[in-house]
């Protein structure tokens, strides 16, 4: 009588212990999802971005090669310590 109550006990506790973790493990799972989600959305609008940048770029005239470049040779040149560095303003704020 005891060993069978033992054995009803044990099987109790596994079975509440398979609910439980699957109630958890479909709460990760789901929050998971969730954040794919908001990267979809945050990977979409940057989409949808570059092609505004395209047409303004393409309607002032401004030739992108021109600005990557640009941009490429500032990263280059403050990799290499060349960045200028602002000089201390002459003016003081005592009276």
């Amino acid at each position: 009588m005891v060993a069978a109550l033992s054995v009803v006990v044990v099987l109790l506790l596994t079975a509440l212990g398979v609910t439980l973790s699957h109630n958890r493990f479909t709460v990760q799972r789901e929050a998971v999802e969730r954040m794919w989600r908001r990267v979809d959305a945050e990977l979409q609008r940057r989409h949808d971005l570059i092609g505004g940048i395209v047409a303004v770029t393409k309607a002032g005239g401004v030739n992108v090669s021109t600005i990557v470049q640009a941009r490429s040779q500032a990263m280059a040149s403050r990799a290499r310590g060349r960045w200028p560095r602002a000089e201390p303003s002459s003016c003081s704020t005592s009276s």
